[in-house]
């Protein structure tokens, strides 16, 4: 899992105790951009491992998760950027 900040990047890899963590870590800090359940799948998906709702998974399903979260707040922020202040 690879979580951004404005400043900083963090990279987690570890087993499916340790993911789970992860994604509790994430779900409850204000410094990793998740955005609740409703923001996009990845978002979802995150919060699904927190609560213990589904497995760890694999490295193939957290690129998806990363990139989905991505992709979702790269289109929200276009969808803005010619918004009037």
């Amino acid at each position: 899992m690879i979580l951004t900040h404005e400043h900083y990047v963090a990279s987690f890899r570890g087993n499916e105790i340790q993911m789970h963590e992860y994604c509790q870590a994430n779900t409850g800090s204000p410094l990793f951009a998740f955005q609740g359940s409703d923001f996009s799948y990845g978002d979802r998906f995150i919060e699904k491992c927190a609560k213990r709702e589904v497995g760890a998974s694999n490295l193939t399903r957290w690129k998806e998760v990363g990139i989905n979260h991505h992709i979702t707040t790269v289109v929200n922020d276009l969808a803005t950027l010619s918004a009037a202040p």
